[in-house]
């Protein structure tokens, strides 16, 4: 097995090396190259363990750095943080800039940056149609970013032999968490198919929300859709908030001229009626020679030497056309009372609405919105842990929840860091842990649920990577009354922890001072 990883180790520094013969790059950007690739090898097999859903490392090194430096990359420039040029970086407050026209990136020295870099120039599309102008830009802004810190998390979390999130001031926390948790709720082929669909045919975002609606409900399929945008407009520049807040304050004008169906379809009426009558004066005048030239003269009196209608019959034709345009309003505004179009046309202006509503509050708290998309997010895995019904499907929402726990929703709090956010989550958690005590994929070390849960939830804390590899060891200090708890990674002592223990020691399930895996094989 040794002898097999270190070929394909050989294999991918063979490949990188012939391609960088051709490549004008200074020496100490392919020595930086081949030691990113390193990283990345060594800590690839961990990094798809703790997250399950990822591409598999040969698409990985080929996707996001061979194919990049073959086909998008021609120079790059390394930043020493000490000089001048960091100013450039600095700035923008990133680890690595790119020009995708020049083909070059802008680095600081570091295997991060530079597979940051590498990530950033690749062509990617994440096509969003006009109708969801209002949302747009900010959207695709957040889905290129969090692809590009989601790239470099296999370096920044992750160090070939543990788990290790720490906190890193450069990285845009909200565009992570965002893009994480779409991650996790579509998968990454869904967001991958998306990143590189340049026909222009698909609209993704009817297919998250339908997707979520049959998978959980309407009401948690909206909830999430407007929370997860009302993030993106909190967390917006100043410029976009002020076209956000102009967008709504008319949308909601609108809003009151449809609410109200009856009152309405009056309107409408009244508008047909109005398009109507200028039909039939254009056709009066149209059968009128005598009209018609009188119009000319009108018409004409009220123009610019260089607008003049050049003839009678050139106003012909144009009457023609304003005929036309009133057959079309007055069959748009027939269809507008249709019962499928009005329902529809209202629930878009009120889906509009409540995607751009926090732009009229100025006081509105981004940390606020991202714990209520949060919340809406949970209900989602509270509804995956009820469906759940094979092994493999426990598993994959136990390393779920792991990770999810770990994430950054600010640069100094992670979500199990959050009372608000940890208590939901640790009720999702204990009913999860015990149906899988109950189905016999966990080991039960105290017949007291929720003491079995505490036990379990320390080695689940733990950054042992592999849960498989997890030994718990359990001693009651009786003149304390506290249950020692020791984490094992194999043979190896990962933690220690001591907790308030008020139950029997016939209560343990497990015999005292013995390692026992918390996973049954």
């Amino acid at each position: 097995m040794k002898g097999k990883f270190f070929s394909k180790l050989k294999d991918y520094n063979y490949i990188l090396d012939q391609l960088l013969e051709k490549k004008c790059f200074r020496q100490d950007v392919k020595n930086l190259l081949l030691s990113m690739v390193y990283k990345v090898e060594t800590s690839y097999s961990d990094y798809t363990k703790i997250k399950r859903n990822n591409l598999s490392k040969s698409d990985f090194i080929e996707n996001i750095i061979i194919k990049p430096i073959r086909e998008n990359c021609n120079y790059i420039y390394l930043v020493n943080p000490k000089d001048e040029e960091r100013k450039i970086l600095e700035k923008q407050n990133v680890i690595a800039m790119t020009n995708e026209a020049e083909k070059t990136i802008y680095a600081y020295p570091t295997e991060m940056a530079l597979l940051y870099g590498l990530s950033d120039i690749r062509p990617k599309y994440f096509f969003i149609g006009s109708k969801y102008n209002y949302i747009k830009n900010l959207m695709q802004e957040m889905l290129v970013e969090g692809t590009n810190l989601n790239n470099t998390e296999v370096i920044r979390n992750f160090n070939g032999w543990s788990w290790n999130v720490e906190i890193d001031q450069k990285i845009n926390n909200t565009y992570n968490c965002m893009y994480q948790t779409l991650l996790l709720l579509f998968g990454h082929a869904f967001l991958d198919l998306w990143e590189n669909d340049f026909s222009g045919k698909k609209d993704y975002i009817l297919e998250i929300r339908k997707r979520m609606e049959e998978g959980y409900s309407k009401s948690i399929s909206d909830n999430f859709y407007y929370s997860f945008c009302n993030v993106l407009i909190v967390n917006a520049k100043k410029s976009e908030k002020e076209k956000a807040k102009k967008e709504v304050t008319k949308l909601i004008k609108e809003y009151e001229n449809i609410k109200d169906k009856d009152k309405y379809m009056l309107k409408v009426a009244e508008e047909k009626k109005k398009l109507a009558r200028q039909i039939r004066k254009i056709e009066k005048i149209s059968e009128d020679r005598k009209l018609l030239l009188e119009e000319y003269n009108l018409r004409n009196s009220k123009l610019p030497d260089d607008k003049k209608i050049f003839s009678v019959s050139e106003l012909s034709d144009m009457l023609l056309k304003e005929k036309e345009n009133y057959e079309k309003m007055i069959l748009k505004l027939t269809e507008l009372l249709a019962p499928t179009i009005y329902e529809e046309n209202k629930k878009n202006i009120e889906d509009k609405i409540e995607v751009l509503k926090p732009a009229l509050d100025e006081e509105a708290s981004l940390y606020k919105y991202l714990i209520l998309m949060q919340k809406n997010f949970l209900k989602c895995v509270s509804k995956e842990v009820e469906a759940a019904e094979t092994k493999e499907d426990f598993i994959n929402l136990i390393y779920t929840i792991r990770y999810y726990r770990n994430i950054h929703l600010t640069s100094d709090k992670m979500i199990k860091e959050i009372p608000e956010l940890n208590n939901i989550l640790n009720k999702i958690a204990c009913k999860l842990v015990t149906i899988m005590c109950k189905k016999s994929i966990f080991t039960i070390f105290c017949k007291d649920i929720a003491m079995n849960y505490k036990i379990i939830l320390q080695a689940l804390n733990s950054s042992i990577v592999d849960i498989d590899d997890i030994d718990i060891c359990l001693k009651i200090d009786k003149e304390t009354s506290k249950l020692q708890i020791e984490i094992y990674d194999n043979e190896t002592i990962e933690s220690s922890f001591e907790i308030d223990y008020q139950l029997d020691k016939k209560d343990l399930n497990v015999r005292q001072k013995k390692h026992v895996p918390l996973v049954n094989f």
